[in-house]
């Protein structure tokens, strides 16, 4: 129930890629880190970048975000 998409973070788009890129790893604290992680390292923070209407799907393909792209990516 905790998984299923929303407005903003649209898991059914991003789950193919989240299996591929974090499946391999020890399901726990150590996914979670790698999550962060990779969300730290391959946004770039930009002011302006995005809109209330902004998705993590957004966030993904543009690579760029403020703080509020950076959760909601990491959460789905």
């Amino acid at each position: 129930m905790y998984t299923l998409p929303s407005r903003y973070c649209l898991s059914d788009e991003l789950a193919d890629d989240a299996w591929r890129l974090f499946g391999g790893i020890t399901p726990g604290w150590q996914r979670v880190q790698r999550i962060c992680d990779y969300v730290h390292d391959s946004i770039k923070w930009q002011s302006g970048a995005s809109s209330p209407l902004t998705t993590a799907m957004d966030v993904y393909r543009s690579c760029t975000g403020v703080c509020r792209d950076f959760a909601q990516l990491a959460i789905s």
